[in-house]
């Protein structure tokens, strides 16, 4: 299909740490180094293809291992092929009765399977002793007031592919009121797609009306990366824009725990911002939030975890790569704007 999105990946040639691309897999390199960087290569040159994604499932590896032992197992030397014959069922590679293959056979989706239940209706809302309070207070009906934050580091996402733009424009569509303002700091980009954004300096938007207004058209040339840049915008939402429910979500490249957040197009020598990084830019912003969330890949690890836990109720990421268009945030924001409470 010609209208596919690109993951989010790049290549990158030489350099140090940083985050890695949205994309196929692990082995891909750092980006936001201080060396230089390629062009995407001929498999996803265009914004038109997707990239498949790498890896090899459980029972291939099962099965590979099983004829690799069918070939070099016996008196022969390479064994009895006559025993290939016929079908392999995942629990004779697996040893027999195993609680594992038990357990992993019987989860399918029949509603008759033992622990499926379709009932999403009743959600454990219980909590484990000695868990600490909710750093934010719901109020509930109706009438809490949210800011949400979103942290967008445009960088080659949006100036090869435009992704920044379609998530923006997803925002744009979505229906909400004046109990939830969603409020976007642009930078790192070379190139924006959208009219107006400027591809100079930082800049701060309110979207609203189903389009955005530009509340600030000169925030500097700081690199998105350096964790100031992040306090200051935190900042600048908490002074601006009071809620007793604070969100906020950082949009680029992710490169886990090692490298943590963000590749900037601009400041390309100032490589990611890691997660002691992070963790001083919302220790200075002075706001505990609701849910922090990574719209960038690999970001779901513990050590992030342990980060966001000092400043939020939930953290919200991906332990996988995402693909370049990333989070749909539509259907949410909407759902949002009817219930701020939810």
């Amino acid at each position: 299909m010609d209208n596919r999105p690109s993951s989010r990946k790049k290549n990158v040639t030489s350099g140090g740490t940083g985050a890695h691309r949205r994309g196929d897999g692990l082995g891909t390199g750092p980006v936001g180094s201080s060396g230089s960087f390629s062009s995407h290569s001929s498999g996803h040159s265009s914004a038109g293809k997707a990239i498949k994604r790498g890896g090899i499932g459980l029972p291939i590896l099962l099965i590979g291992g099983y004829l690799l032992l069918k070939f070099l197992g016996g008196s022969g030397g390479l064994g009895d092929l006559g025993d290939l014959g016929g079908g392999l069922d995942v629990s004779d590679l697996m040893g027999g009765n195993n609680g594992f293959t038990d357990s992993f056979m019987n989860s399918g989706s029949s509603s008759g399977s033992a622990g499926y239940s379709a009932d999403y209706s009743a959600v454990d809302t219980s909590v484990a002793a000695g868990s600490r309070a909710k750093r934010t207070n719901i109020l509930g009906n109706g009438a809490d007031q949210v800011t949400l934050m979103v942290y967008m580091c445009g960088t080659d996402l949006e100036s090869k592919y435009g992704m920044a733009t379609n998530d923006l424009q997803e925002m744009a569509s979505a229906k909400f009121g004046d109990n939830v303002n969603v409020i976007v700091y642009t930078g790192g980009c070379r190139g924006w797609k959208t009219n107006g954004i400027s591809s100079s300096s930082n800049q701060i938007y309110k979207v609203e009306s189903g389009g955005i207004r530009c509340l600030e058209k000169n925030m500097g040339t700081g690199a998105m990366t350096d964790p100031d840049t992040l306090t200051s915008f935190i900042k600048y939402c908490a002074e601006k824009y009071p809620a007793n429910r604070n969100d906020l979500i950082l949009w680029d490249h992710g490169g886990g725990s090692v490298s943590g957040y963000g590749y900037d197009e601009i400041n390309r020598n100032k490589g990611s911002m890691d997660l002691s990084k992070l963790d001083s830019a919302l220790k200075n912003g002075g706001v505990t939030f609701d849910f922090i969330g990574f719209d960038a890949c690999l970001m779901a690890t513990a050590e992030t975890a342990f980060v966001a836990e000092k400043y939020a109720d939930y953290l919200i990421a991906s332990e996988e790569t995402e693909p370049g268009i990333g989070w749909y945030y539509k259907n949410w924001l909407t759902s949002l704007g009817d219930n701020p409470s939810m």
